[in-house]
């Protein structure tokens, strides 16, 4: 395998000219002869098919009168007619109730009579037989199908001949190409072979004075004149690099020269050292942070204005103590310890470390501070220094912050219970409404009511009671009193039918917002007293609080609940978020282009935790949006104002849980996952 794929990079120039030649050539021919082949063959078939079918339409035009007057004679006679194409295997006249009516048979072998072609035309048979079938028609009607079948043999051969001259030509051609493309490639050839027989020269001789006569004004040519000025460029470069030794000698004499000048220059050096120094000495002098430089025993060597200030004490009075006086005890112990740490320990590993330690005023009030010791060696000699910020402000800020903190977690959890109340009032809205239109309705009914008329009738039967009789059967408002009672009796049953509907629909209502409330009001104590509750009918309480609302969008509720024991937790928190992840589900739900709502409520033990999670099949919450759905302020919707979910994450993390959602993108809904500690020590309510 090897020897075969390098068999074409050791020939010749020649030799590869002369096969791309060759190549080139006869994949031209060969495609010229192809295309010309196949259209060949596409014309003989359609002459074929063209004959054929003409035959067998002055076959069907001449039995038109067999067919019509059903002479079977004629048309076998017609057919026989085919006799003197000795191509035709067989053929068959149909009736119009698809019979045979007449038939030909020219083959020498026994042929099965064709079936009734499904539809008219040609067609071509794997074991080379021609089909056509033509309509015999008689003005628009259809009298019968003439089917005719012949052999293609003579069609094959005449391919076979053309594919053999297309193939004698080809080869023919590709001869005369490889003779011609022999003679015309030494116009490229001999230029290279000689241009390789120079290289070959320098490299054995390293004669670079040698040059090349340009052969001709083509690309070839353009090659040569560039080797001749590759040549001219490295005859340079030789002169050149003789050059460079002699003047390297020369280097050598100057660089001494050069030596003593950078002396004189690191002189200069020195000088400028001292007075980095001295700016480095300006900038500790004026750093916002303390700084004290101290040895191995503990002994202040230097401190710069801020330690002054940050401790109290003058410059003077800090050099030469012991730093240990500048950390505080607490507890009994004393923080010097940590410059031990710092100091004491070979390995050195806290060195460049900040810690948070206690000092010491010199009016003796302890601070806090950042503590960073570092190492330095100055003339031989360890030095530790150390860095030292007063956190004081920044402690006071951290206090100020969390006071800040606090207030914003009150004002986020009264936010959420505003919301809860916003849903109780939402969803009593809704049920009031529907109690405003039953009573409209029975209002309505009671007005348009059939009892008007029915007294009119009663003072008519008032006025005849002594011939209520006569008046029954002679008079003619008499005789249409009984048929127009008895209507009136069916009426009024359906109005009293309608009417107890109804009220049974404002009573139960009416029961709703009962519920509603007294729901709210039991979720209405003091928040932070944590109560043992079932956790399902916590959940289900939520619900029914919602459910007016769900029922007036058709959302269906689904519930999964495991069993788990009696929790103890934070009921009205709990409830809030219950709510708010209801009543968010139900709005993702209504700006869903969903056909059927539904929201799955589902509670599940894991471990020391009890997740609760509220899933439904609305528009579902974006990637970015995942990120920030619990920021104070942030929301999707239109009338929404970003409290609710922001109040209920805060109150799972001040119940030890946690509140989370996910969603596979935009219309593919969401879930979201309550997860609280699961507390059975039972706390008194």
């Amino acid at each position: 395998m090897n020897h075969v794929t390098k068999t074409p990079r050791r020939a010749s120039i020649t030799s590869k000219l002369t096969m791309l030649l060759a190549l080139s050539s006869g994949i031209a021919l060969l495609l010229s002869c192809f295309g010309f082949v196949v259209n060949d063959i596409s014309l003989l078939r359609k002459n074929k098919v063209d004959e054929l079918t003409s035959v067998a339409q002055v076959l069907a035009s001449n039995c038109t009168a067999a067919l019509a007057f059903f002479q079977p004679a004629p048309a076998e006679e017609l057919l026989s007619s085919l006799t003197q194409r000795h191509t035709v295997e067989y053929a068959y006249l149909f009736d119009a109730d698809r019979e045979i009516f007449a038939r030909y048979d020219g083959a020498k072998r026994k042929v099965n009579a064709p079936e009734y072609p499904a539809e008219m035309g040609h067609s071509f048979s794997r074991d080379g037989f021609l089909t056509i079938a033509v309509p015999v028609m008689e003005g628009e009607e259809q009298l019968g199908v003439m089917v005719l079948c012949a052999t293609v043999s003579e069609l094959q051969g005449q391919i076979y001949r053309y594919v053999g001259i297309a193939t004698a030509v080809t080869l023919a051609s590709l001869l005369v190409a490889v003779l011609i493309g022999s003679r015309l490639q030494r116009f490229i050839s001999d230029p290279l072979v000689t241009l390789a027989a120079t290289i070959h020269r320098v490299k054995e001789d390293g004669d670079y004075s040698i040059r090349v006569e340009k052969p001709s004004d083509d690309e070839i040519g353009d090659l040569y004149e560039e080797f001749n000025a590759m040549l001219s460029r490295i005859e340079f470069a030789d002169a050149a690099l003789h050059r460079a030794h002699e003047e390297l000698r020369e280097t050598n004499a100057v660089l001494e020269e050069r030596v003593l000048t950078r002396t004189r220059e690191l002189s200069l050096a020195n000088a400028e050292l001292e007075n980095n120094e001295n700016r480095v000495r300006a900038i500790v002098e004026s750093a916002s942070d303390g700084i004290i430089a101290i040895d191995d025993s503990f002994i202040i060597r230097s401190a710069n204005p801020a330690a002054e200030r940050i401790f109290g004490y003058a410059t003077e009075e800090l050099i030469g103590q012991n730093a240990q006086t500048l950390m505080a005890a607490e507890n009994g112990t004393q923080h010097a310890a940590i410059l031990a740490e710092y100091i004491g320990h070979e390995d050195r590993k806290l060195l460049g470390e900040r810690r948070e330690v206690q000092g010491l005023r010199r009016d003796g009030t302890a601070f806090a501070m950042e503590l960073t010791v570092c190492e330095a060696v100055l003339h031989d000699q360890v030095v530790f220094t150390g860095f030292v910020r007063d956190l004081t402000e920044i402690k006071e800020a951290e206090t100020r912050l969390l006071q800040m903190n606090g207030q914003l977690v009150e004002a986020s959890r009264r936010a959420g219970m505003a919301e809860v109340a916003n849903n109780v009032l939402h969803n009593v809205g809704n049920v009031l409404n529907s109690v405003n239109v039953a009573a409209a309705l029975i209002n309505e009914t009671v007005r348009n009511s059939e009892v008007k008329d029915l007294n009119r009738v009663l003072e008519l039967v008032s006025q005849h009671r002594e011939d209520l009789g006569d008046f029954l059967t002679k008079d003619p408002r008499g005789q249409h009193l009984p048929g127009y009672l008895i209507e009136a009796g069916r009426v009024l049953s359906r109005e009293q039918a309608m009417l107890q509907e109804k009220l049974h629909s404002l009573t139960k209502n009416i029961d709703h917002i009962k519920t509603i409330v007294s729901t709210q009001q039991s979720y209405a104590g003091m928040s932070g007293v944590e109560q043992i509750v079932e956790l399902g009918d916590l959940l289900d309480d939520a619900l029914n609080i919602n459910v007016g609302s769900l029922d007036r969008h058709h959302i269906e509720v689904s519930k999964e609940y495991d069993r788990i024991p009696p929790l103890s937790l934070d009921k009205q928190k709990a409830m809030q978020i219950l709510i708010n992840l209801i009543g968010n589900a139900k709005h993702a739900i209504r700006d869903s282009e969903a056909e059927k709502g539904r929201i799955r409520l589902r509670i599940a033990r894991q471990e020391n935790w009890v997740k609760v999670q509220v899933t439904d099949n609305g528009i579902g919450i974006t990637r970015e949006n995942l990120d920030k759905i619990f920021r104070h302020g942030f929301t999707t919707k239109k009338d929404g104002h970003g409290f609710g979910l922001h109040s209920a994450v805060l109150a799972a993390k001040e119940m030890g849980g946690s509140l989370a959602a996910s969603s596979e993108g935009t219309g593919t809904g969401a879930t979201f996952t309550l997860k609280l500690p699961l507390k059975l020590k039972k706390v008194p309510a």
